[in-house]
């Protein structure tokens, strides 16, 4: 896992990024979130709560797991049907 974030949380390919242990984050993936919902036909449909969910997760991630100087990486996947939301955070003690 990175250590640091030298750029703005942007999409690493097949909507995957690292995102700081920060207050902003969960913002952040919000907006990435309502970014690529806004290209997905029908993506609409999960805005309400893929927004509630994305940041929820990243706020736990940020809040309890992640210690200071590390990343929290966060995947979304969307098609017609279903949304999936993966966060995972920097713990290293399980």
């Amino acid at each position: 896992m990175p250590e640091t974030l030298d750029e703005p949380p942007a999409f690493a390919g097949e909507n995957n990024c690292w995102l700081p242990r920060s207050n902003q984050s969960p913002g952040m993936a919000r907006r990435l979130l309502a970014g690529l919902l806004a290209e997905i036909e029908g993506g609409h449909r999960f805005l309400d709560i893929g927004l509630l969910l994305v940041s929820e997760l990243v706020t736990n991630a940020v809040v309890h797991a992640t210690p200071r100087e590390k990343l929290v990486w966060l995947s979304l996947d969307v098609d017609k049907d279903r949304l999936r939301i993966e966060v995972h955070d920097a713990r290293a003690d399980r």
